[in-house]
C-alpha cells in the first residue's frame, strides 16, 4: 500500500525550508499543527483534539494550584515524556543539579523513569527541596506550559513536547535520549534560539546553572519571545553523561542569565507565529481544510 498524502503536526513557518523540500517531492503534504491550537476552533463536545488522550497515569491537578503561588517565569518544569528511561546515577545527578539551583521546580517523575526498577529519591534531596519542589507522577502538560509562573521547560525533546513548549512560549533545556530527540534538540538550541542542552554526562551543577539562567537571566527572558537550541534558538541542551554541576549551570543561565532572557523573547515570537498559523486564514488552518476536502473527495469516489 502506498500513501497519497503526508499529515504533519507542525506549521509552515517553523520548518519552512524542510517542508518546501518535501513538497517539491510530494505536494500532498498537510501541515496542520500545532494540533492543540488548531483544536480551539472546534466545540468541546466534538473536539477530538481535546477529548482524546493516551496517558497511563492520572493527571495531578494539584500541581496547577501549586504553580499559582510563584512569581512569573520563576519555576522550572521537568518532564521526560511517557517512555524515556535513565540510569539511577543520572537520576541522582540530575536531581541534585535541580536542588543546587535553589529555584522552585515542578518535576513530572514517572514511577518507571529509572531503568528496570523503581528508585526513590534520596531523603537528603527531598529535605533540601522541601517547599520549593513539587514532584508527581503525571500532570496536565498544556496547562502547565501555559501557566505564567513556568520559566523554563526541561525536556527530552520528543516532538509533541517540543511543539507544546512552543505553544506555551516557554524556552527549553533539552536532554535528548533517542529517536528524533537529538535532531529536535539541535533545532531548538541553534536555529530557533529558544533552548539550551544538558550534556550527556549530566552533572548537578550544570542543571542548576541552566535552570537559573532560564528563570532569572537575560538569556531566559529573551528565549520566551522565540524557539529550541540551534535552528529555532530557544533552547539549551544537556550532554549525555549528565553531571549535577552542568545541570545547575544550565538552569541558572536559563532563569537568571542574559542568554535565557534572549531565549524568552524568541519564544514569545514563535508562540505568536504558531497562533497565527492555526488562526482563520493561517497556513495550518488552510491546510486542515484542504485535507478535509481531499478526504471528502475520496469518500465520494
Amino acid at each position: 500500500m502506498r500513501s497519497s498524502s503526508i499529515i504533519i503536526n507542525t506549521f509552515q513557518e517553523l520548518e519552512d525550508e524542510v517542508l518546501n523540500a518535501l513538497m517539491a517531492i510530494n505536494p500532498n503534504i498537510y501541515n496542520i499543527g500545532p494540533l492543540q491550537l488548531l483544536g480551539r476552533h472546534f466545540p468541546d463536545k466534538d473536539n477530538g483534539f481535546k477529548t482524546s488522550g493516551s496517558n497511563l497515569w492520572k493527571n495531578d491537578l494539584g500541581c496547577i494550584k501549586w504553580l499559582d503561588q510563584w512569581q512569573p517565569s520563576s519555576v522550572i518544569y521537568v518532564n521526560y515524556g511517557r517512555i524515556t528511561v535513565m540510569s539511577e546515577d543520572h537520576l541522582k545527578e540530575f536531581a541534585w543539579g535541580l536542588a543546587n539551583s535553589n529555584l522552585p521546580f515542578l518535576w513530572i517523575r514517572r514511577p518507571d523513569l529509572v531503568m528496570g526498577e523503581c528508585t526513590s529519591l534520596p531523603q537528603a534531596f527531598l529535605d533540601e527541596v522541601k517547599g520549593r519542589g513539587y514532584i508527581t507522577s503525571w500532570g496536565p502538560q498544556d496547562e502547565v506550559l501555559s501557566h505564567p509562573s513556568v520559566g523554563v521547560f526541561l525536556t527530552h525533546c520528543g516532538w509533541n513536547s517540543t511543539v507544546e513548549g512552543i505553544c506555551g512560549g516557554v524556552p527549553m533545556i533539552g536532554w535528548p535520549f533517542f529517536a528524533e530527540q537529538q535532531t529536535n534538540c539541535r533545532y531548538i538550541c541553534t536555529n530557533s534560539g529558544i533552548g539550551m542542552d544538558v550534556k550527556d554526562d549530566v552533572k548537578r551543577e550544570e542543571v542548576t546553572t541552566l535552570v537559573k539562567e532560564m528563570i532569572m537571566g537575560e538569556k531566559g527572558k529573551k528565549m520566551r519571545q522565540k524557539y529550541i537550541c540551534t535552528n529555532w534558538g530557544i533552547g539549551m541542551d544537556v550532554k549525555d553523561d549528565v553531571k549535577r554541576e552542568e545541570v545547575t549551570t544550565l538552569v541558572k543561565e536559563m532563569i537568571m542569565g542574559e542568554k535565557g532572557k534572549k531565549m524568552r523573547q524568541k519564544c514569545v515570537e514563535w508562540k505568536k507565529k504558531a497562533v497565527q498559523a492555526t488562526a482563520l486564514g493561517g497556513s495550518s488552518y488552510n491546510d486542515f481544510y484542504r485535507l478535509l476536502k481531499e478526504v471528502h473527495h475520496h469518500d465520494a469516489i
